[in-house]
């Protein structure tokens, strides 16, 4: 099911102001076969990405006071969708399941040797440890550019936020990355 720009932000407006059920139903039967292929994609499992797709309508029905000012649905709730299908991943330790995909092994490196491997292991994990302290909009800035490949001025208009300020948080949160992993050189 299509929803057309129009018909959709009269839904989005209902579920806000009006808390409109039936709205919701609309935009969840226009947008449900959508996100469970973009879920199955990154998770490899119907039930997980049923999971993943749940929790996004969720967190959609939590949030829908701010939808109306949302200036691109569809990227958003997407992107919803992927961080879900990440922090799945980080949650689970589902490390083996991402190299089911050709995809995701390119993101990954290999270690030759036992020794490199092990590092390679405690560097990600103190990585991905570092990503989850930033602050939330700093994280959600850094996860959404360097994780999903957005560009700074589809974010900016995603957050509804200046370029600028994406610019601001990515800088912030690179800096506290480098000085995490400056400490644990030493």
């Amino acid at each position: 099911m299509n929803i057309a720009a129009e018909k959709l932000e009269r839904m989005l407006r209902e579920m806000a102001v009006n808390d409109s059920h039936e709205a919701f139903k609309t935009v969840y039967l226009a947008y449900y076969s959508r996100l469970m292929a973009v879920a199955f994609h990154y998770v490899r499992s119907e039930q997980a990405a049923e999971d993943i797709v749940a929790d996004t309508f969720r967190d959609v029905w939590t949030q829908r006071s701010r939808l109306p000012d949302l200036q691109n649905f569809n990227a958003y709730i997407c992107q919803m969708v992927r961080n879900k299908a990440v922090s799945y991943f980080r949650k689970n330790d589902r490390r083996t399941d991402l190299f089911d995909s050709i995809e995701m092994q390119s993101l990954f490196y290999t270690p030759e040797t036992p020794e490199t491997e092990l590092l390679s292991s405690e560097l990600m994990t103190l990585l991905n440890q570092a990503i989850d302290r930033l602050p939330d909009r700093n994280r959600l800035v850094f996860k959404l550019i360097r994780e999903e490949n957005l560009r700074y001025k589809e974010v900016a208009q995603m957050l509804d936020i200046s370029i600028k300020t994406i610019e601001a948080h990515m800088t912030l949160a690179i800096k506290r990355l480098r000085s995490v992993l400056a400490k644990n050189r030493e």
